[in-house]
C-alpha cells in the first residue's frame, strides 16, 4: 500500500496541545497539522466540540434551502417538496447529529433551518412548526 502524504493529517488534541511535540515526519515528509478535519462527512474538531459540524450541517442545508425554493416554484406539488424534504434536507440534518451532545444554541440553529423549510414547502399556509412537524 503507498501512502500518499498529501492527503495525511495530524491532529493534536487535549492536554498535549499546550506543548506541542515536533511535527510529524514519515519517510522524510512533514505531515501536516491541523485543528479540523472531516472524516466520513464527520466535521472533527481538536477539542471534540460539534461547532465545526453543525457549521458545515447549517452551510449544506442553507443552499439545499435555495434549491427548494426553486424547485417549489417549478410547480412541485406540497407532497412531492415533503418527500425531498425528508429525503434530503432531514436526511442531511441528521447525518451523525446526537442531539444530547449539541448545546442547546447548536440545536436551535439546526431546528430553524428545519423550521424554515417548512415555511417553504407549507407557503402560503402559515401553521405552527409542531403541526408542520407532524405532516412529515
Amino acid at each position: 500500500m503507498k501512502l500518499n502524504f498529501k492527503k495525511m493529517k495530524e491532529m493534536i488534541s487535549g492536554s498535549v496541545q499546550k506543548n506541542p511535540p515536533a511535527p510529524l515526519c514519515v519517510d522524510g515528509n512533514e505531515i501536516d497539522t491541523v485543528k479540523c478535519f472531516q472524516l466520513l462527512g464527520i466535521n472533527i474538531s481538536y477539542d471534540l466540540c460539534w461547532n465545526a459540524h453543525v457549521d458545515a450541517l447549517c452551510a449544506t442545508v442553507s443552499s439545499i434551502l435555495y434549491f427548494l425554493t426553486i424547485i417549489k416554484r417549478s410547480g412541485l406539488t406540497q407532497n412531492d417538496l415533503l418527500c425531498f424534504y425528508k429525503l434530503v434536507i432531514r436526511s442531511v440534518v441528521e447525518y451523525v447529529v446526537w442531539h444530547n451532545e449539541l448545546t442547546t444554541a447548536q440545536s436551535d440553529r439546526l431546528e430553524a433551518l428545519q423550521q424554515r423549510a417548512l415555511q417553504i414547502i407549507l407557503h402560503p399556509v402559515t401553521v405552527p412548526y409542531n403541526t408542520a412537524l407532524a405532516l412529515c
